[in-house]
């Protein structure tokens, strides 16, 4: 059985003043927390460290133009930005892994989300996508316990 000696994140304040101690988790779920904090923190919102933070959330407006939906080799380019900023990312701020894919997909939705509006519309802009980052790697042996061997394949929502 793994051994838990990283710190689950989100850290609970309520926990530590409660129980005294803070969340524990083995290394395969602190991998993915990591993963998931660094894919949903937007760039420059961490102040000792500008570059931290997946460059998704400065192209939400291209990502939300319907006309990406019609042009292939606009969505192309999206892709490629995005694989190319997360593998860096992950090389950069998560050294436990060795990455073997990181690839996106993009999936359009048809049906008109106008909940969140302060006005109801009809247009068909508003049309939603959502894009998935999929991962694929094994975490380094120098950080695994007793000859193990984890691979990691994770598929994380981001839009």
């Amino acid at each position: 059985m793994p051994e838990k000696i990283f710190y689950s994140m989100p850290f609970r304040a309520e926990n530590l003043t409660k129980k005294g101690k803070l969340e524990r988790c083995d290394l395969a779920v602190s991998v993915r927390q990591n993963l998931r904090l660094l894919l949903m923190t937007p760039p420059a919102k961490v102040r000792d460290s500008p570059l931290y933070g997946c460059i998704i959330h400065w192209q939400q407006f291209v990502a939300s133009n319907r006309l990406m939906e019609e042009d292939k080799r606009q969505e192309d380019n999206f892709k490629v930005n995005i694989e190319r900023n997360v593998s860096a990312l992950i090389e950069r701020f998560e050294p436990r892994i060795s990455l073997s894919e990181v690839s996106v997909d993009i999936r359009y939705n048809a049906e008109e989300h106008t909940t969140w509006r302060l006005v109801k519309s009809n247009l068909k802009e508003n049309n939603v996508i959502q894009i998935i980052v999929n991962i694929k790697g094994k975490v380094k042996s120098q950080f695994l316990f007793d000859g193990q061997s984890l691979d990691l394949e994770d598929t994380i929502p981001l839009l």
